[in-house]
């Protein structure tokens, strides 16, 4: 498992490779998350917007704080996706989710 951390600054980080199970932290900033074409299961925090690759990803959002950001954007692209929200205290009515089957 591999953890991955961001700045204080805006961060923008391309996933090239599959992962499975690692947790990527990009700290403050409005920070991207974009998951490569492989099938991916990764945890984050501190991310405000994911894109997806075009296989089959997991996500699972274990930082409340993130889910209520103004604009936060979760679009998990191709494949049959899944995403988590770990925990409580996430307010979506300001985050747009796009192509997530479950």
């Amino acid at each position: 498992m591999a953890l991955v951390t961001g700045t204080t600054a805006a961060d923008f980080v391309q996933l090239t490779t599959a992962q499975a199970n690692d947790t990527i932290d990009l700290g403050a900033g409005f920070d991207i998350l974009a998951l490569p074409s492989a099938a991916t299961n990764v945890q984050v925090s501190s991310v405000e917007a994911i894109q997806g690759g075009s296989a089959a990803d997991t996500v699972t959002i274990i930082d409340a704080s993130m889910a209520s950001i103004a604009g936060a954007q979760y679009d998990l692209a191709g494949g049959n996706d899944t995403l988590i929200f770990n925990g409580t205290g996430f307010d979506l009515t300001s985050a747009t989710l796009a192509n997530v089957e479950i």
